[in-house]
């Protein structure tokens, strides 16, 4: 299909340093597949690469949200244990991570920790357990740096 050789061609000119042709094309075959399929996985599965490229470009207010985008949809397909969850939670842990966001509200403060210590515990059950102990240590600094969680 269109969209997915919109995506290879985004990565080679992204591989070739054009993130402003890469973000182009990676937003054509986002567009391609939302008319063409609505809320499905493939539409989630392009929002995770166009939020990917925009952490790239420092433009995470976006990239949030097309993680979150990304995340509803598969939720709604495939409830709390989609196949591609982690990488729209890793997402979003990233983003977290890089803004170092200190929410007041409780909730949301919960959701953080939930989120940061489900990427680490599906890399574990993936079998990556370099990746698990990567976010691991990603969680308790992030605990040191906020003072939130503990």
């Amino acid at each position: 299909d269109v969209s997915y050789l919109l995506d290879q061609i985004a990565d080679c000119i992204v591989a070739r340093g054009d993130l402003d042709g890469g973000e182009k094309l990676f937003r054509e075959a986002l567009a391609v597949r939302r008319k063409l399929f609505g809320k499905d996985t493939r539409v989630a599965y392009s929002l995770v690469r166009l939020a990917n490229l925009l952490i790239a470009r420092s433009s995470l207010t976006e990239a949030e949200s097309m993680f979150r985008e990304s995340l509803s949809i598969q939720r709604k397909l495939w409830g709390d244990v989609p196949p591609d969850l982690a990488e729209s939670l890793d997402g979003l842990a990233t983003i977290t991570w890089r803004t170092l966001r200190k929410p007041s509200d409780p909730k949301i403060q919960q959701l953080m920790k939930e989120g940061l210590e489900r990427v680490s515990k599906i890399y574990e059950s993936a079998g990556q357990s370099v990746k698990a102990a990567e976010w691991k240590q990603r969680i308790e600094e992030f605990n040191n740096a906020t003072g939130k969680f503990r």
